[in-house]
């Protein structure tokens, strides 16, 4: 009888002990980041992350992407950059009107967001502007990231938004949130366009709509649809103010007759085929907001 206790007790302590060691390792990868720190967190589930990102590109466009991705530690000499410190400030109580604009325009701008944005990064280098944009970005989580951008290495948002000053910004995001709640993902995008407005003043921020999906998508992932997309457009067309901020919605030049993402610019049902940024360009530039000197 006493025998069969000790090998109870013997088995109960391997058990504890595996439990303890399992617990320490992913405490382990946590604190090195090798686990995302909100791994175990539904609400983030980055939804189009799953689907698989087949750029299709040339190898020239692919080594755009990855040239602009170096890692350089020299961030202390930006700190200082004078164009930060000294710009004309827009009134943005002003006229302003919707024009069609040159490539110029987006001298010192941003691009902030997802895969999607990215692809336009790939397509289309436009001289002057920075882009912060990469696979499963969201607005949960974009603001702390790290991430290797050429010539400041590995930096975050926030951080990019304090040294340097940009005359627009374009934000893309919430695709990858879609299984979160909406009025937590709304919460999140808030707070993200509160820190920008705080920490760009003078900036110029267009708010863009998610891309939808095509038919063959929603037939194959009840989780991603083109209701649910909608729904967070719909939250994020709520904060324009049209003064500072701008809601512009590029479904107009993907969609089909039925309102969904038409199934032939897109590779996998959700990105886009890189020669069909052509449109996104154009819509950019004939959707600008000028303002009266």
């Amino acid at each position: 009888m006493s025998g069969k206790i000790f090998k109870g007790e013997y088995i109960l302590r391997n058990i504890l002990a595996i439990f303890v060691l399992v617990i320490f390792i992913v405490l382990e990868l946590l604190y090195l980041k090798i686990i995302p720190n909100n791994f175990f967190n539904d609400s983030y589930k980055n939804i189009i992350g799953i689907i698989s990102h087949r750029v299709t590109a040339s190898d020239s466009e692919i080594a755009l992407q990855e040239n602009n991705a170096i890692e350089n530690d020299d961030n202390d000499n930006l700190m200082n950059d004078d164009k930060y410190l000294d710009y004309k400030k827009i009134n943005f109580d002003g006229n302003y009107k919707i024009s069609t604009v040159s490539e110029t325009y987006f001298d010192n701008t941003l691009f902030v967001g997802d895969s999607r944005m990215l692809g336009f990064s790939i397509f289309k280098q436009i001289p002057g502007a920075t882009y912060y944009c990469y696979q499963s970005a969201d607005a949960f989580t974009i603001l702390d990231k790290e991430y290797d951008l050429q010539p400041y290495g590995r930096i975050t948002l926030y951080n990019l938004l304090s040294i340097k000053r940009f005359d627009k910004i374009y934000i893309s995001l919430g695709i990858n949130n879609v299984a979160a709640g909406l009025a937590n993902h709304k919460n999140h995008y808030k707070h993200l366009l509160d820190t920008i407005k705080n920490l760009q003043p003078n900036a110029i921020i267009y708010l863009l709509a998610n891309l939808h999906v095509t038919s063959q998508l929603i037939n194959d992932n009840i989780s991603l649809n083109n209701d649910r997309i909608n729904n967070i457009n719909e939250f994020i067309s709520e904060f324009e103010d049209k003064k500072q901020v701008f809601y512009l919605d590029p479904n107009v030049v993907y969609d089909d007759e039925f309102g969904n993402m038409d199934i032939e610019l897109s590779y996998d049902n959700a990105h886009i085929y890189l020669r069909h940024y052509d449109r996104l360009y154009n819509f950019l530039i004939t959707h600008a907001v000028v303002y009266d000197e």
